[in-house]
């Protein structure tokens, strides 16, 4: 399996950023302390943190500089370069750090992991033998050590590796996935297959353990389980790739004025596939680009609203409001913000004059939608349609139409065929497997009911509304006799 993306997470997971501080305001405080070289660390952490490559080569470039005996600021460089894959001058940079300091054990593990991206793995096992003798406990340098010797070939001491990165607390997701791929390799099929469903458990959108278990159940002659893993795997890949084109847009421009928006337009990709942390980092960095987008204003409100940060949404919506007074999608974001307080009424005042300004808003035609819904208002049918019409691969659009003919619009046939596109668009998020389990049920589609729910449970094994929701039908089965 691939190596460069792990192992930079990894890195990643290193540099510590301010709480709560964002870049803009960061930036606000390096500008007016200029020599806070304090302040400045942070700013650069957070460039870096929030995947800024070209700020961060540039902040910790000039940290570098300006402190040359600082070790963390040739660290720092080198994590730098290695985010815009430089890897020969992040393998100076960490060489430099380690000249200035040499017990720090991270040091050997961000150069092990830029000799990593060279195929260099025998020196990057060399890196961590160093790492290890500084760090004996160190979960990551464990980690990283299996991830070398299971490209070196040594297979059984990687799964070692992995197992003592899981003791010492390293993320279970990654030890579970990289033993299953391991032990698939070594023909241990069981074995596997109870390691990549443990990884799934804990992160169901896990591309590669949903790719390895595909074809590790179809080996296991569990066709149907093998395809659904597969249908899930592709849609993911979809969405990373559309992300990854963003990304790499991004490092093709200079000014900062035109990265803004490419940093708007991944927030908002973000937030479509539900990641509203990720939406709000992208925004934040759309942001201290420049300022006064409005765009990125409003997608920042949606996020922080999506992440249950609602007076944190309205200070955004307001700051769109006062740079573009007549912007229909900062006023549409307030009733939003009205709706998610449960305040259904003052949601729709807000969002029918703003949808009327500008038809195009499909989150707030959603939520208008959804707001007439509660109200069990049948206008919620037509709404819903046109945020189907208006995006065909809109998921929650799908959920809510669905939602919609069965609840007001006494369609159940119809119903049921929204409900099955929603999951066939997001194959991963359990609620729209719950909705067609319901109207599955309330055709009498029992086993399909089942199925749904079974799968919504298996994304999420905490919920008991799913478990409730199987022995109602295991129920109404034996009612029916069947």
């Amino acid at each position: 399996m691939p190596m460069c993306a792990c192992l930079l997470v990894v890195l990643f997971a290193l540099v510590t950023t301010a709480h709560g501080a964002t870049v803009r305001e960061l930036q606000e405080r390096v500008a007016a302390e200029p020599q806070n070289t304090s302040a400045r660390f942070e700013l650069a952490r957070a460039y870096l943190s929030s995947g800024m490559s070209a700020e961060a080569v540039a902040a910790w470039q000039e940290l570098a500089k300006s402190v040359p005996k600082g070790a963390d600021a040739h660290y720092g460089y080198g994590l730098a370069l290695m985010s815009s894959d430089r890897f020969d001058d992040a393998l100076a940079a960490f060489g430099e750090a380690i000249r200035l300091d040499a017990r720090r054990a991270e040091f050997y593990q961000a150069e092990s992991s830029t000799y990593v991206s060279l195929y260099r793995y025998q020196d990057a096992l060399d890196s961590l033998a160093q790492a290890r003798s500084l760090s004996p406990d160190s979960p990551v340098v464990a980690f990283q050590t299996g991830k070398v010797k299971s490209q070196l070939g040594r297979m059984e001491e990687a799964l070692a590796d992995y197992d003592h990165a899981k003791e010492l607390q390293y993320d279970a997701v990654a030890c579970d996935f990289e033993r299953g791929y391991l032990l698939m390799r070594l023909n241990r099929r069981e074995e596997s297959l109870t390691a990549l469903d443990s990884a799934l458990r804990g992160d169901p959108t896990h591309l590669g353990a949903r790719y390895v278990r595909s074809q590790l159940r179809r080996r296991l002659g569990d066709t149907a389980g093998a395809d659904e893993d597969l249908a899930i795997h592709t849609v993911l890949t979809k969405q990373q790739k559309s992300i990854d084109e963003l990304k790499a847009a991004i490092l093709r421009y200079e000014s900062p004025k035109e990265r803004a928006p490419i940093w708007a337009n991944l927030g908002r990709l973000h937030l479509r596939y539900g990641d509203a942390r990720a939406a709000i980092d992208a925004y934040e960095a759309a942001l201290a680009l420049d300022p006064e987008l409005v765009i990125a204003h409003i997608g920042l409100g949606a996020s922080r609203a999506a992440n249950d940060e609602l007076s944190a949404a309205e200070k955004a919506a307001s700051e769109a409001l006062r740079l573009q007074p007549d912007a229909a999608a900062a006023q549409a974001l307030l009733g939003e913000i009205a709706y998610r307080r449960g305040d259904a009424k003052r949601a729709i005042a807000l969002l029918a004059p703003a949808l009327e300004s500008d038809p195009s808003l499909g989150s707030a035609r959603q939520t208008y939608a959804e707001a007439l819904l509660v109200q069990r208002n049948a206008g919620a049918v037509a709404q819903y349609r046109l945020v189907v019409e208006s995006d065909p691969d809109d998921a929650a659009g799908h959920d809510g139409l669905a939602r919609a003919l069965a609840q007001v619009g006494g369609d159940l046939p119809g119903a049921h065929a929204v409900a099955l596109r929603a999951v066939e668009l997001a194959p991963t998020v359990p609620p729209y497997r719950n909705t067609l389990a319901l109207i599955a049920f309330r055709l009498g589609k029992l086993d399909e009911a089942e199925q749904a729910l079974r799968s919504a449970l298996e994304l999420n094994p905490g919920n008991p509304n799913y478990r409730a929701g199987i022995d109602a039908i295991r129920q109404a089965r034996a009612e029916a006799g069947k």
